[in-house]
């Protein structure tokens, strides 16, 4: 006999008014019927009617094996309610973790406290699972401009993807040909994509560069799209070429920096007579050394 609950707050915020089977490829044949069995799994189970909605459930997950679609992280949340219901708690949480899996941001809206228990164990256990495995940076999709128009705004756009979420996205551009970058952190948008705009005055001839870099939640990265040394090349139509003061207005390298080398001098000063001494027991060839790199520092 099936068990019985009071009234349930419980939603999903899933827009439960969608067809499921519209997140699907149109090409799979069993959706329109699997949309239909998770419909009427969820009213029996609104009905308290929780071995005819876990029998439906069930077939709705064996028809669309490994598959991580809406539809199937909708069965699996449901499922979880209705092992609540028979008191399985265990088995509750292990359809929750199969729910996080699919969709890491699952919430729920007024969950009753062993729901919600069982869904905080769960996102547990998943946090612990993606820790574990994840030791790569995110993953970035971004359509790149070919041309824009001088002195006018250009909006990047970036997709980013990470299982343990994303911390952090960082927008760096330069006018083409100077050293240095500017940074700004890239805003997340309704969508999920991350934003931010390199002003006009930094979109100026002949071409205005950048790359991006993002970061997880567990502090891997940076994931890049283009780099320092090799940005993405956005060519700048119509107007003048960078003047010299464009150019100086753009931020220096780290080693051009004035408190980079007074720092640097500081630590030297503080080394004192050792370091002199140092400097002068070295072979010829360590001073050869030492005379190439402060070459390459000084340029």
């Amino acid at each position: 006999m099936s068990p019985r609950l009071g009234p349930l707050a419980t939603i999903l915020l899933l827009g439960l008014a969608t067809p499921a089977s519209a997140q699907a490829p149109a090409s799979a044949p069993s959706r329109p019927r699997s949309a239909e069995l998770l419909l009427q799994a969820i009213s029996h189970y609104q009905k308290s009617e929780f071995d005819d909605s876990r029998r439906l459930l069930l077939e709705v997950v064996r028809l669309h094996p490994g598959e991580s679609s809406r539809l199937v992280q909708e069965a699996y949340t449901y499922l979880a309610f209705v092992q609540i219901a028979f008191n399985e708690t265990e088995a509750a949480v292990e359809a929750f973790e199969r729910a996080l899996a699919i969709q890491p941001d699952l919430a729920l809206s007024s969950p009753s406290p062993r729901i919600a228990a069982a869904l905080e164990q769960a996102r547990r256990r998943h946090r612990a699972k993606i820790r574990a495995l994840d030791h790569d940076p995110p993953r970035q999709q971004h359509q790149v401009a070919l041309k824009v128009q001088h002195a006018r705004p250009l909006t990047i756009v970036d997709e980013v993807s990470d299982v343990s979420g994303i911390a952090r996205v960082v927008l760096n551009y330069r006018i083409a040909g100077n050293r240095g970058y500017a940074s700004v952190t890239m805003e997340r948008d309704a969508r999920g994509r991350y934003l931010a705009t390199i002003p006009a005055s930094s979109v100026v001839r002949p071409a205005v560069e950048y790359y991006l870099e993002a970061w997880d939640k567990l502090g891997n990265g940076p994931g890049l799209k283009g780099s320092p040394a090799l940005p993405i090349r956005v060519e700048v139509e119509g107007g003048p070429l960078a003047s010299a003061a464009e150019r100086r207005a753009a931020p220096s390298p780290w080693y051009k920096r004035w408190w980079v080398w007074a720092s640097v001098a500081g630590v030297v000063a503080i080394a004192g007579g050792a370091a002199t001494a140092a400097y002068f027991t070295r072979s010829e060839t360590a001073l050869v050394n030492l005379r190439a790199s402060s070459k390459d520092l000084n340029p």
